[in-house]
C-alpha cells in the first residue's frame, strides 16, 4: 500500500489560548465554572462577556447571575449531547426581559498543551 508523504509547511503564525486570555479575546471563568461542576478550564468569548456586562439594571440580574444562567444551560446542553460531539448548542434569554432567545455554543477542544478545555460563546465566535 502506497501512501503519499504528509505535506509540511512552516508555521507562519500561532495564537495560543493563553495569549487570547491575556489579550481579553477570551475571559477565564474557570473558578465560576468549577463551582458549578465543570471539570475543565472554561472561558467565554469577549462578545458574550460584553453582552453579560450590558444586562439592563431593571432586569434584576447582574453579570454573575447571568453567567450562572449561561453555565447552568450549558451544563444541561452537555448532558443531552452526543458524547462524540465537540460542540453543543443551547439557548437562553440574555436580554434581561425574556423577550428573545439567545443561541450559544459550548466547544470542547484541545488547549495549548492538548488538554481538554471549554469555550462558550456565540456561534459566530467560532
Amino acid at each position: 500500500m502506497h501512501t503519499e508523504p504528509a505535506l509540511e509547511f512552516p508555521m507562519i503564525f500561532s495564537y495560543t489560548r493563553a495569549q487570547a486570555i491575556s489579550d481579553g479575546v477570551l475571559i477565564d471563568i474557570s473558578i465560576e465554572a468549577a463551582g458549578m461542576g465543570f471539570r475543565y478550564h472554561t472561558v467565554i468569548t469577549a462578545a458574550l462577556c460584553s453582552t453579560l456586562e450590558k444586562i439592563p439594571r431593571d432586569s434584576g440580574q447582574d453579570f454573575r447571575g447571568r453567567l450562572h444562567d449561561v453555565l447552568y444551560m450549558a451544563k444541561l446542553g452537555i448532558k443531552k449531547a452526543n458524547p462524540e460531539d465537540d460542540r453543543v448548542e443551547f439557548a437562553l434569554y440574555l436580554d434581561g426581559h425574556m423577550r428573545e432567545l439567545t443561541h450559544l455554543l459550548i466547544h470542547v477542544g484541545p488547549g495549548d498543551t492538548a488538554e481538554p478545555v471549554l469555550t462558550i460563546g456565540y456561534p459566530s465566535d467560532f
